[in-house]
């Protein structure tokens, strides 16, 4: 499902930024971050689906970018620092083969920490349109051993016919 391949890719991106990456609903956020910098993304909501088979899926994420201030640390400075590893994450997804598009991004400071540690955050939010292929291999699995049982083991077909089912799923099916 592409909501898994977006999770897994939003956390290397993050992960690759020196983040220690958590995923949930944002109420898990405090009893689950131990360790800064911290990334949490949201769960993806899917926006929009087109095509049946083959088409794009947009969904929209939403990456809360957390650090601890130090005494001497602007809000501010941290806030640039933050905006600076959001925006590279973006680019990370967007030179995903699987990502079509990111557009929509935003980047809002908190003006608030989001756990008990007084951490300085932001929010990252955007849109990404991936795309999709599905493939229908256990259906043409099914077919395929209904095919193999009627070739070895009904004796009403005749062997011109059985010779020309097949054996195995032809590539041009793919």
């Amino acid at each position: 499902m592409k909501r898994d391949e977006l999770t897994e890719l939003v956390g290397s991106a993050a992960t690759a930024c020196g983040y220690s990456f958590h995923t949930g609903e944002e109420r898990l956020i405090n009893g689950a971050v131990r360790i800064y910098p911290a990334a949490w993304l949201t769960p993806p909501v899917v926006l929009s689906h087109t095509g049946r088979c083959e088409g794009e899926t947009t969904l929209r994420i939403t990456l809360h970018l957390m650090t601890l201030p130090t005494d001497d640390t602007a809000p501010e400075t941290l806030w640039q620092i933050l905006e600076k590893d959001a925006l590279l994450t973006v680019s990370r997804l967007a030179s995903s083969p699987a990502v079509c598009s990111v557009s929509n991004v935003g980047c809002t400071p908190a003006r608030q920490s989001l756990t008990v540690h007084g951490e300085t955050s932001l929010s990252l939010t955007c849109d990404v349109t991936m795309w999709y292929t599905i493939l229908m291999v256990a259906a043409m699995e099914e077919k395929l051993q209904t095919l193999k049982i009627l070739k070895n083991e009904c004796v009403e077909i005749p062997e011109t016919l059985r010779a020309t089912i097949p054996n195995t799923i032809p590539p041009t099916i793919f």
